[in-house]
């Protein structure tokens, strides 16, 4: 029987509690089970089955390593959680659990949760995300002097991401929400076919979009527009193709195909204008480490933050459901999306894990997408350095170990920038967006400025012109 009532656990302001209406909170109380602990008492072992997720609502546990005390990990107090996903593999727990002050918990167990509406197994999923982030990076920072980083299993990753999934998928409102949106054009899925096909050449661009007529006619107006801000007019496809190459008018080609989807409207040209400048910085962060395939990784750039448009879509075309909507994880809408779209899974699967960065190693995210997540999160660590040039960088910086991951162990974010990425751009030939051309005039213009001058040797002048 559980052994505190509704009106006590409003008091408790857990935040996977926040935002319940009373109706709700009462149905949670109902689907979990209260369970309150003396000090010394173990809240769970390693070993032992795991069943729900636990809030914390009063005292404070330890969580340790080993069957022992010994191996301290990380101390729990009121207000924390442990995400049923997370330290456990196969489904039993890694991890010891002892209460170290009079312990009040609150368990949720999954099956029970299932009953709940949509509304608040949504609301309860994203109270829980942050708590679970901040769970995995306590794990992450030493615990004393001599203390080395803790590894995340990737089993208890994995289980993670398919809890986080769970209530997405069995959201039939969202599925169907999703379903009657905009699909994208023929021609787009073909494209994207293309590139994970080391063969495909401009020609295939070509044959494709001679299909579309009205398509030939969209890319050569943008081509001669202000984007790029060309001297001479390109009057013929095949021109605008070869002149541009195969990753940028494929990029340019799916671009306007999302375009076709969404409104044209303020928000989303501005959603589209970020994701072009991280596909553009994705292409060339490629090019330049000679890293995975250019094209795949542009193509991602552009979908990477299509939940995020399509989530604004879903709010204009639902307002009365848009408390609702406002609540849903961008990533996992457009990841969903992309599956109903039947884009490749080297693409849709991995938006689910492009916010790990910011919090995790690299060894959180799956080994297939981990490049592709590092190429992602470094092109937007770029994007945000270029438009911030006169902002200090520390040496140390989140993205430095993603950085190793990419085979640049000893390179700050500033270093990479500034010494490989920008070089490696003004090296090639082919023409950016004139946006991306004045990102970096000023980046060099501003490392040109940083550099230290060198003294020259007294020596006649003759010596130092060059010949």
């Amino acid at each position: 029987m559980n052994a505190i009532t509704t009106a006590p656990l409003r008091k408790y302001q857990h935040p996977a509690l926040q935002g319940l209406t009373e109706k709700a909170l009462a149905a949670v109380y109902h689907a979990g089970l209260a369970r309150t602990l003396a000090p010394q008492e173990w809240l769970f072992r390693a070993g032992e089955a795991v069943v729900a997720d636990i809030l914390v609502l009063e005292g404070s546990a330890g969580i340790y390593r080993q069957n022992s005390t010994t191996a301290f990990a990380l101390q729990l107090f009121a207000g924390d959680c442990v995400p049923a996903a997370l330290l456990q593999q196969d489904g039993y727990y890694t991890h010891d659990c002892l209460a170290t002050q009079p312990l009040k918990v609150l368990l949720l167990e999954s099956t029970a949760c299932s009953q709940l509406d949509d509304h608040t197994q949504l609301l309860l999923h994203k109270n829980l995300l942050p708590a679970a982030g901040r769970l995995l990076s306590q794990l992450h920072r030493p615990v004393h002097a001599q203390a080395q980083t803790a590894a995340v299993d990737a089993a208890a990753v994995g289980a993670a991401m398919a809890a986080r999934q769970e209530p997405y998928m069995q959201a039939t409102a969202l599925q169907t929400m999703l379903a009657n949106l905009p699909r994208l054009p023929p021609y787009t899925t073909k494209l994207t076919g293309l590139m994970n096909d080391p063969k495909a050449s401009t020609r295939n661009i070509v044959e494709i979009a001679r299909q579309d007529p009205s398509l030939t006619a969209s890319v050569l107006k943008t081509v001669n527009s202000a984007y790029f801000g060309l001297k001479h007019k390109i009057k013929d496809f095949q021109h605008a193709v070869m002149m541009l190459g195969f990753t940028q008018m494929q990029q340019l080609l799916i671009n306007t195909g999302v375009q076709s989807t969404m409104p044209d409207a303020p928000e989303f040209r501005q959603l589209q204008a970020h994701s072009m400048m991280i596909s553009v910085l994705c292409s060339e962060i490629s090019l330049t480490l000679k890293i995975g395939s250019a094209p795949m990784l542009s193509t991602l750039g552009i979908l990477h933050d299509i939940g995020k448009s399509i989530v604004l879509l879903l709010r204009r075309q639902n307002p009365k459901q848009d408390f609702l909507l406002s609540l849903m994880d961008p990533d996992m809408v457009g990841m969903l999306l992309l599956r109903e779209w039947q884009i490749p899974e080297n693409i849709s699967e991995v938006l689910q894990y492009q916010s790990y960065p910011e919090l995790l190693p690299p060894d959180s995210v799956p080994a297939m997408h981990r490049e592709n997540i590092a190429v992602l999160y470094l092109a937007h660590r770029c994007l945000e350095r270029l438009r911030n040039l006169q902002a200090e960088t520390p040496t140390e910086c989140p993205c430095r170990p993603w950085l190793a991951k990419l085979g640049c162990r000893e390179l700050t974010l500033d270093d990479f920038l500034f010494g490989r990425l920008v070089q490696s751009i003004h090296s090639r030939a082919s023409p950016l967006p004139l946006v991306m051309q004045d990102l970096l005039k000023k980046a060099q213009n501003f490392e040109s400025r940083a550099q230290p001058k060198e003294e020259q040797p007294d020596q006649p002048k003759e010596m130092l012109t060059p010949p």
